[in-house]
């Protein structure tokens, strides 16, 4: 069962403002920030797949889209550098879980973030994988984690904003059930 849910930006860093209206995060300049969605991604024996669907509006370089599960601590940073984090941004996949680090490139100009993309990112928690999709196109990138990643630590919607007028919107959110 798919089901809708009430995902926001609940969480930002000082140089991001937030239409809530919207949910559109906007880089205003100076240092670089991360924002946050407000659900709780973890292994509850139920929740199987989690589903956000967000719209790249400006994208001067680096933005990078993925979850992290450092309690939401890097609002004034970069999220990947937390010790348990995974993103999609930059032509790369960022994986850093237990501090150990690991970048990969997705295959060059092949799937970068451009202006007006929309990506789908698709979480499978029994699946220990994660799936980024540029929508209208066939062109996918999913990795594959360790079967416990999800067991023991609570992981939310991360997203990386390094540069001025980088924006991003939050378009939708479902998950799916198993009862």
């Amino acid at each position: 069962m798919y089901c809708g849910s009430f995902e926001y930006i609940s969480c930002y860093g000082s140089n991001i403002e937030y239409n809530e209206e919207t949910k559109t995060m906007t880089h205003t300049g100076g240092h670089y920030n991360s924002a946050y969605g407000h659900v709780k991604i973890y292994y509850d024996g139920r929740t199987n797949k989690y589903i956000w669907t967000l719209k790249i509006i400006k994208n001067f370089r680096f933005i990078c889209i993925g979850i992290d599960a450092s309690n939401k601590g890097y609002v004034d940073g970069d999220y990947t550098d937390s010790n348990d984090s995974i993103g999609f941004g930059g032509k790369r996949i960022y994986i850093q879980l237990d501090g150990k680090r690991e970048r990969k490139k997705t295959g060059g100009n092949i799937f970068g973030i451009n202006d007006g993309d929309t990506i789908v990112m698709e979480l499978n928690i029994e699946l220990s994988q994660i799936i980024f999709l540029k929508k209208h196109t066939d062109k996918k990138y999913s990795v594959n984690l360790k079967k416990d990643v999800f067991q023991n630590k609570v992981f939310y919607l991360a997203i990386y904003l390094p540069n001025i007028n980088d924006s991003v919107q939050l378009l939708d959110f479902t998950h799916d059930w198993s009862f």
